[in-house]
């Protein structure tokens, strides 16, 4: 082709991509809708069968363009899809990623590039040339231009074609100004239309509203005529809206016309809103009305009417009338009562008193805090009492707090507290205190009295009880301390002897002390004063009487604890004085008379009980050593026996096999052998038996503890088990999930076989003997069944005695001390456990033992 041609068609395609892009924007040109804007553009490019447009708009965080029409056929479209493996309705354009777009929309330029390049940022390399050619496009050039909402950047235009070059740019940069304006003139119009439906939706709401409002509504105009006026307003009139429409307030209700005029004139002058409340007269009736002035501006800003809403509030003015005269009868009331009654908000403010508290007036306790005049350890209560009258709406019981009272005293108060309500809601509530002191004082004397006689009546009930000594002198002293309330008081006892005083119970006293005082001699002293006279004696003011007191001990102890008061009281039976009892206060106080002469009636009652004591005492020695002559005749009458038969058997094959005149054969001589070997083992588990049992007694015997598992004591156990059990059926049921338990597996081992021979002993040949354990509760509980002769229930309790055997006439089984049962209950004990047995006679025993889990142990 010629140069001239050449130039000459290149100028025809300018020209032609002139009128197109022209004739796209006279479409869209005067469209208000952004959908049919967009709809125009893509059919108009796509009946050009020469030029492709696709327009792209950013996301809501501006990171990525995502396509909202194209012009290509939807067929090249799915083509797309399927090959890129995408979907156009959710595929998004990372500016971050794509550098020829981000120069569009981020920098505003307007660029002319190959469409394969732009491709190539947007899809893997393996499928661009698949949908390039899908697309139909090559080397053919694209112009990408920026689309503008209010200057803004919302987007971009591509158009492709293959006559484009750069001539072309301003051209498809007019074409996207062109849409841009059309999107911005979419924009606006769909705002005007928004706006026109909301103002008409509001028109609508404001006319429904105010023709079915229950308050009478009014508009007048600055000539004071009627401009609107709703169903209520024209019924308290007499008429209906259109019978007052545009008449004059003069004409409408002359009387109050005047009046309301010069308002109304105060609300255009002012251009702020007023409020009044009137007796009105109406044709109908009267009525308390609270008028709402408000003026109306028009579009401009002018005041052009006023709107007076009016309120019925004859109800609620005779309401006021009434409650002022309630609380006028109410305020009198309170006025003359004796209680106080305090009004009070949710934060404990007073907002009215009837009476005077802690000497201010009324008056002035109003705005005051209602919590600083009750004591800091009754505010809780009272707090929490306030509280819950203004969450449930409901009176709250009686309780009583401490407070101040008039003149700086302080007061017991009986406290009730009610709510006030207005409308349901709790606006305050009312705190009714009545002074109960005088009642509080009397209950307080009268348990006091009660509380005393009450430990009278305890330590004389000791006189009946076999306490030991150290058990009544401190329940003694815990008592003496509970009526009296004080921390100091102690018992010392005569030591013949020694001739001292021992302490023997005491409380109060500092440790580095103890020993100080622990022995106190008889001469010399207070102690030794009381003991020689037979009297108690009573020290007003230690500090002040430091010269009575011999011992230096005492002196440094009143010194370094405070001590103030004291009272030695003479602990004597029949003129013998056994000891002396001493109660001490600190601080201010000093004993009264009343307390002393208690003191003294306790020290008498003392006196018995250590008598008894100490004479309970005597008798337990006694008791204890014929005890000790009963176990060790038990103890020889059992082992003598036990001893006896295998002794003897020893002793008469030993004399056999010695025979000098008489010749055995290997046989005889190997089972007279194995006789011996027999017995002797019965003599060792005798003399075994006898020690186990001493040194469980003594508590020498130190159990190896260790984590274990009943089931792996047992399976160590089967062997030996079986030797027992060889005639019998034997069987065991212990499951391997058991929990832990800490124990020593020896001594519990023993246990178990000696229960299960014991069983095997005392069954029948071919009966059942099962071994069990079970977990219950806390506790693991491990069962020996058998079907033997059984226990009778006499001997039930009896049977882990030492040295215990059944009853004559019940075939002994199995030789032994007597002592097996009674190991295996100290066994089981020193593991803190505890061991049973239940039988039926003839039917058979179980015998049981607990072991604690390890999880009840670390509980």
């Amino acid at each position: 082709m010629k140069p001239q041609e050449q130039m000459d068609n290149s100028f025809s395609d300018l020209i032609e991509t002139i009128h197109f892009s022209e004739k796209v924007a006279t479409k869209i040109h005067g469209l208000r809708d952004e959908s049919e804007i967009l709809r125009t553009i893509k059919e108009e490019f796509a009946k050009s069968n020469r030029y492709v447009a696709t327009i792209l708009f950013l996301t809501e965080n501006g990171a990525s363009l995502q396509v909202i029409t194209s012009s290509l056929s939807s067929s090249i479209l799915k083509a797309m899809e399927k090959a890129a493996g995408l979907s156009l309705k959710t595929y998004t354009i990372d500016l971050k990623k794509s550098s020829i777009f981000s120069k569009v929309v981020k920098e505003g330029e307007t660029l002319q590039c190959c469409g394969v390049d732009i491709l190539a940022e947007l899809l893997p390399n393996r499928i661009v040339t698949a949908v390039a050619k899908i697309m139909g496009v090559g080397k053919e050039p694209s112009i990408l231009t920026p689309l503008y909402r209010n200057e803004v950047v919302i987007g971009a235009l591509t158009v492709t074609s293959p006559i484009l070059s750069e001539h072309f740019l301003p051209s498809v940069r007019n074409l996207a100004q062109h849409i841009s304006m059309a999107l911005e003139l979419a924009d606006e119009y769909s705002e005007r239309k928004r706006a026109g439906e909301s103002l008409k939706e509001s028109e609508e709401r404001y006319r429904t509203l105010v023709e079915n409002s229950e308050a009478p509504i009014t508009c007048y105009d600055l000539d004071w005529g009627i401009r609107l006026i709703n169903n209520v307003g024209a019924t308290n009139l007499g008429g209906k809206p259109e019978d007052f429409m545009g008449r004059s307030i003069y004409e409408v209700v002359p009387d109050i016309a005047p009046a309301a005029v010069k308002r109304m004139r105060k609300v255009v002058e002012t251009g702020l809103g007023r409020e009044y409340e009137d007796l009105v007269e109406f044709p109908t009736r009267s009525y308390w009305l609270r008028s709402n002035m408000q003026p109306i501006r028009n579009a401009s800003g002018d005041i052009d009417s006023v709107l007076v809403i009016s309120q019925d509030i004859t109800e609620r003015k005779q309401a006021v009338e009434a409650l002022k005269e309630s609380e006028e009868k109410w305020r009198s009331l309170a006025e003359n009562v004796p209680d106080i009654i305090t009004t009070v908000d949710r934060n404990g403010t007073i907002l009215f008193a009837n009476h005077t508290i802690q000497g201010v007036a009324p008056d002035r306790a109003i705005g005051m805090s209602f919590y600083d005049y009750v004591l800091l350890e009754y505010r809780e209560i009272t707090q929490r009492s306030i509280e819950r009258a203004f969450a449930t709406g409901n009176p709250v019981d009686e309780y009583e707090a401490l407070g101040n009272g008039p003149h700086g005293t302080t007061r017991w108060y009986a406290c009730r507290v009610g709510p006030v309500k207005q409308e349901e809601e709790v606006v305050a509530v009312n705190v009714v205190a009545t002074d109960v002191t005088e009642r509080k004082n009397s209950e307080d004397e009268i348990m006091q009295r009660n509380r005393e006689l009450n430990a009278l009546n305890t330590v004389a009930t000791m006189l009946n009880q076999s306490l030991t000594l150290e058990e009544i002198l401190n329940n003694a002293l815990d008592k003496v301390l509970e009526i009296l309330d004080i921390e100091n008081a102690g018992v010392t006892l005569l030591d013949n002897e020694t001739e001292s005083m021992v302490l023997e119970v005491h409380r109060g006293m500092s440790a580095d002390l103890l020993e100080a005082v622990s022995k106190l001699r008889l001469r010399g002293g207070i102690m030794g004063r009381v003991v020689q006279l037979g009297e108690p004696i009573f020290i007003e003011s230690l500090p002040d009487s430091l010269e009575l007191l011999a011992e230096k001990a005492y002196k440094r102890v009143v010194i370094e604890q405070q001590l103030k008061s004291a009272i030695f009281v003479p602990l004597q039976v029949r003129g013998k004085v056994l000891g002396v009892m001493c109660a001490i206060t600190r601080g201010d106080r000093v004993f009264t008379p009343e307390e002393r002469e208690i003191l003294n009636t306790v020290g008498q009652t003392i006196s018995t009980a250590v008598e008894n004591a100490q004479l309970l005492d005597e008798a337990s020695r006694a008791e204890a050593l014929e005890e000790l002559d009963r176990l060790r005749t038990e103890l020889l009458a059992s082992v003598s026996h036990e001893l006896r038969t295998p002794l003897t058997a020893i002793k008469g094959i030993a004399g056999t096999l010695v025979q000098s005149d008489i010749q055995w054969d290997a046989e005889t001589q190997s089972d007279f052998l194995r006789t011996i070997n027999i017995e002797t083992d019965k003599l060792i588990h005798i003399v075994e038996d006898l020690m186990e049992m001493s040194q469980l007694e003594a508590g020498v015997i130190k159990m190896e503890k260790k984590q274990s598992r009943i089931s792996a004591v047992v399976s160590q156990l089967r062997n030996q088990m079986a030797s027992f059990t060889v005639k019998h059926k034997f069987e065991v049921a212990v499951p391997h999930g058991l929990p832990s338990i800490y124990i020593d597996e020896i001594r519990i081992g023993e246990v178990i076989t000696n229960l299960v021979a014991n069983a095997a002993a005392y069954s029948g040949d071919g009966t059942r003997i099962k071994l069990e354990s079970e977990r219950v509760g806390g506790d693991i509980v491990i069962n020996v069944t058998d079907e033997g002769i059984g226990i009778r229930p006499e001997h039930i309790d009896k049977v882990f005695d030492r040295f215990y055997r059944l009853e004559s006439g019940v075939a002994r089984r199995r030789g032994g001390t007597g002592l097996g049962l009674a190991i295996c209950r100290g066994i089981v004990e020193a593991h803190e456990g505890r061991i049973w047995v239940e039988s039926k006679p003839g039917e058979g025993s179980t015998f049981s033992f607990s072991l604690p889990t390890m999880d009840k142990m670390g509980a």
